[in-house]
């Protein structure tokens, strides 16, 4: 890695398991301030401490975003986390949709009302599925005008899904993120 440029507290990303001299990954580890002094004399705390320890960003499958809010953004700070790998889609988030009632023919009996004599029950179904067939029902008149009624029985769609959190990560290509601690000597 070329010595131009590298300023302690710098992130990089690599894309092999090698960290050269002067840099460690990204990991969230703690490390010494004494150790370290350059390093903490720029991040600090930012990424937790405890005594004489200070933490490193931890960048492993998380992607870094930039400080502070763009118009019509969500205001950063540093350090800062954010995010969720899954997440779940309530109703109240799904745009407005239908869904399709399927419905099938079925063979069945039936009995009908004669126009002119009244004499029967009455009639519901695809005649074409009815057992034999119903030639007069396609020439004639089945029930009476204004003699009949029909009520049909209410019906509901159930709900579909499970529930389940969905995949919420954008396509990627793990690499490691390497922070540098010390500036190398040229």
């Amino acid at each position: 890695m070329g010595k131009v440029g590298e300023t302690v507290g710098e992130i990089r990303l690599i894309a092999g398991e090698y960290i050269p001299a002067g840099w460690m990954r990204c990991d969230g580890q703690g490390v010494s301030r004494d150790d370290y002094l350059p390093l903490y004399s720029v991040i600090g705390g930012t990424y937790g401490e405890d005594g004489g320890i200070f933490f490193l960003p931890d960048l492993r499958g998380v992607v870094p975003v930039g400080v502070g809010s763009g118009p019509g953004l969500t205001a950063r700070r540093l350090g800062e986390r954010g995010g969720n790998t899954i997440a779940e889609i309530p109703v109240h988030g799904l745009p407005p949709h239908s869904h399709q009632v399927n419905v099938s023919n079925t063979v069945g009996t039936t009995s009908y009302i004669n126009r002119n004599t009244k004499d029967g029950g009455t009639v519901l179904a695809n005649m074409e599925a009815i057992s034999g067939g119903w030639p007069a029902a396609y020439t004639s008149k089945v029930v009476a005008e204004g003699e009949d009624s029909l009520s049909l029985m209410r019906f509901s769609i159930e709900t579909t899904g499970e529930g389940m959190w969905h995949n919420n990560i954008m396509p990627t290509a793990a690499m490691t993120y390497i922070i540098c601690y010390a500036k190398m000597p040229e």
